[in-house]
């Protein structure tokens, strides 16, 4: 868990750091205090990241494009392989579907392995 707090602040800072990640309600220090949990996989903490960044009450895409960006960096750097311009038309499609949790982590499960 620490190794992805960390690995998410790194790249938040690269990005545009916490003042970038700010919402009502709460913002990257509440993510990373909140969100994670003991035994998730990257693919668990993909799908929380664009759920709490990226997704409005009523789980449609509010065209936050930083909090895209953190979580593909985070995959590519938790994960390894770079992403496909394929993999990120996949998630604007998923994005565009009022998508559940599940499908937003199996997105990431298919586009990087661990």
């Amino acid at each position: 868990m620490k190794r992805f707090a960390d690995a998410i602040k790194i790249i938040a800072a690269d990005i545009g750091g916490l003042k970038e990640f700010r919402k009502q309600g709460g913002g990257l220090p509440d993510f990373l205090a909140n969100r994670l949990q003991t035994g998730d996989t990257a693919a668990c903490v993909a799908a929380r990241l664009l759920e709490y960044f990226c997704l409005d009450d009523n789980r449609r895409f509010n065209n936050f494009m930083p909090g895209v960006q953190l979580t593909i960096s985070f995959l590519n750097y938790t994960t390894g392989p770079d992403a496909s311009i394929q993999s990120i038309k996949d998630l604007r499609a998923i994005l565009e579907a009022t998508p559940t949790t599940n499908q937003l982590k199996q997105w990431a499960e298919a586009n990087y392995p661990e």
